[in-house]
């Protein structure tokens, strides 16, 4: 009908209460065998028989001139418009809610509201509904009817066409509000997938929620294609939503109110946290003096021997093995024994790497005493061939075999990072210590002047001072006294 005019599915054109006949008004409110024998039995009433036009309007006009007074028409009229709306009434619940026909509900129902219609317009009409019903000939032809004639009907019947007229527009109006009602569903069921959508993606964890959306989407949808001009099927939706917005703004409050008190707790966290960060920069500071206590206390300078391995030549000697480690308790891991000429030399220092120790076992030996920073040399020394550089730079692409050096740095910044609220800062001399004359480019290079104060502090003048922010700055800067060796 009206549905299929505005171009909307419809899974079943059949008449929903004989399911013989296509759905259309004429069919479904005059001519449907379920329903024609309605209309015969209100003719009964009044003792009169006939046909009915198959046009709404002309079935109107003809059922409510069966009666001789106006105040009869008015109220045939009231039985037309109660009739055929209880049926529309029945027809949405046998096709929304399952319900099977019941004709002699349908009437009981009919006349109740036919009944509340007389008693809401006419002033005096005070007749119980039972005793009204008991007798419907006299309820539409005889009783209080007679009381009214030709004279004081004028302004019943004004009223009457007012009353109409209000019905007429309150009921456009509600056509309205349900096409209305059906676009905002429309617009909701696509906002809904779009969010159930979204929801499947980012909370995998809600799976039950998601399957009730995906019903109540799917359920929406279905409604959406089959439901127009259903005024009680919108009410009850109504009341839905203002319960789930009620439910809503319930969550929301317990929400804030649950923000609240995480905020508190974040804010006595973060309170917490500076405290903490105060009392551990403070420990830090006691570690870092305890540090250097105990360095002092191994002694401010300390001469370690590496012996590097021994190349093709040396190893073929004929004097022999060249040198020796003793194994004694008291010697183990710090002397060492060379063989000369036939003759032995014992040499002891704070730490002897044999030929097979890594640079990570090198630089672990040192390693307290770059942490420690405070008034630190460290140098190699030894003739050309010895190891110095491999030992202070490592080679070159091989990271595992780094030197002193990379290694020292990669310790400084990792620390400077980690302590970072503390202000560390680290700045990299660039020019190399000399006080002769270099060339770079062809051209004399600069001299430094280096001077001592009477406190036996030094500086070193015209140098240039470069910040650094990371271990590979460091090392391009590294790389440029490396290569005017």
């Amino acid at each position: 009908m009206n549905l299929r005019g505005r171009q909307v599915e419809i899974s079943d054109p059949m008449c929903p209460l004989c399911n013989n006949s296509e759905e259309v008004a004429a069919h479904l409110f005059f001519n449907c065998s379920k329903v024609l024998p309605l209309w015969w039995e209100s003719l009964s009433w009044v003792n009169s028989v006939g046909a009915f036009p198959k046009e709404q309007k002309d079935h109107f006009m003809q059922h409510s001139r069966r009666n001789a007074t106006r105040t009869k028409d008015i109220r045939w009229s009231y039985w037309w418009i109660a009739l055929t709306r209880t049926i529309w009434q029945h027809r949405n619940k046998v096709v929304f809610d399952n319900q099977t026909f019941n004709a002699s509900k349908l009437m009981d129902e009919a006349l109740l509201l036919v009944w509340s219609g007389l008693k809401a317009m006419e002033k005096d009409f005070d007749t119980h509904f039972n005793q009204w019903s008991s007798n419907l000939t006299d309820a539409f032809v005889g009783g209080k009817c007679k009381l009214y004639d030709l004279k004081s009907s004028q302004e019943e019947a004004i009223k009457q066409k007012d009353v109409l007229a209000t019905e007429v527009s309150s009921l456009r109006g509600e056509l309205q509000q349900v096409r209305d009602e059906r676009d905002r569903q429309l617009y909701q069921v696509q906002t809904l997938s779009y969010e159930l959508e979204k929801v499947k993606e980012s909370r995998k964890h809600f799976s039950t929620e998601l399957d009730s959306l995906t019903l109540k989407a799917n359920d929406m949808e279905e409604k959406c294609s089959l439901k127009d001009n259903q005024i009680k099927a919108l009410e009850e939706q109504l009341a839905t939503a203002e319960k789930k917005l009620q439910v809503s703004n319930i969550s929301a409050y317990e929400t804030r109110t649950e923000y609240k008190g995480q905020q508190k707790f974040v804010n006595e966290l973060q309170r917490r946290l500076a405290d903490a960060e105060y009392i551990l920069i403070e420990e830090e500071r006691l570690r870092k003096k305890l540090h250097n206590t105990i360095l002092e206390l191994k002694g401010n300078i300390r001469v370690f021997c590496r012996v590097r391995p021994l190349l093709a030549d040396e190893s073929c000697s004929t004097e022999g093995k060249i040198f020796s480690h003793p194994t004694s308790m008291e010697t183990s891991g710090r002397a060492i024994d060379l063989a000369q000429n036939g003759q032995k030399h014992s040499f002891t220092f704070d730490k002897v790497f044999t030929p097979e120790a890594s640079q990570e076992e090198v630089f672990v030996e040192i390693s307290q005493l770059v942490q420690s920073a405070l008034d630190v040399c460290i140098f190699a020394y030894g003739q050309t061939g010895s190891g110095k550089t491999y030992t202070m730079m490592g080679r070159p692409g091989h990271l595992e075999e780094k030197g002193l050096i990379p290694r020292s740095l990669e310790q400084i910044f990792q620390t400077k990072q980690s302590q970072q609220p503390q202000g560390w800062k680290y700045e990299m001399i660039r020019d190399l210590i000399s006080t002769t004359t270099r060339m770079e480019n062809g051209t004399p290079g600069k001299q430094y002047t280096i001077k001592h104060d009477a406190n036996g502090n030094t500086q070193v003048f015209d140098l240039t001072v470069v910040d650094v922010h990371s271990a590979k700055e460091v090392a391009f800067l590294l790389n440029q006294p490396a290569n005017s060796r």
